[in-house]
């Protein structure tokens, strides 16, 4: 299977999803009046068949405990999968007012509103560094690998 895209573009879009953390991160401290710590994004560009995989890997080496999927549409489309893991989802949950959100339902709720948030302040910003407009799906938890396929 041929590269979707070359080296050197890979470090390209690389660098701007770094910039949109970056603003996203600024974004997000300015709105809750709070410090906010966003990891360096991973970019992958998988072939769908691969997907599986690469989930399979992040969840054993990071010891995610969500995923949720969000699209996006406009001149460029695709889908983002932001992956949580329990600890910075609960300091966030705190931020965002989700007190005591122990119940599988409201643990749901925040997952979701918290990746609309942050892939919507990514999207964004990406959206801005290349001029483009972009419009977004709802987002939607990933329950199990078989809703990839």
């Amino acid at each position: 299977m041929q590269a979707v895209l070359t080296a050197d573009e890979h470090d390209a879009f690389c660098e701007i999803c770094n910039i949109a953390m970056g603003q996203a991160s600024r974004a997000l401290a300015l709105f809750l009046d709070h410090v906010i710590k966003l990891s360096v994004p991973e970019v992958s560009i998988l072939a769908a068949d691969g997907l599986d995989d690469f989930l399979v890997e992040l969840f054993a080496a990071d010891q995610m405990t969500s995923l949720v999927r969000q699209s996006f549409y406009g001149p460029v489309s695709g889908e983002v999968i932001a992956c949580h893991s329990r600890g910075p989802a609960d300091d966030m949950a705190l931020v965002l007012g989700y007190h005591g959100a122990r119940n599988v339902a409201a643990q749901r709720e925040f997952i979701l509103d918290l990746s609309s948030l942050l892939c919507g302040a990514v999207l964004n910003s990406i959206g801005e560094q290349l001029g483009m407009e972009m419009a977004f799906s709802a987002p939607s938890p990933i329950d199990s690998l078989d809703h990839l396929r």
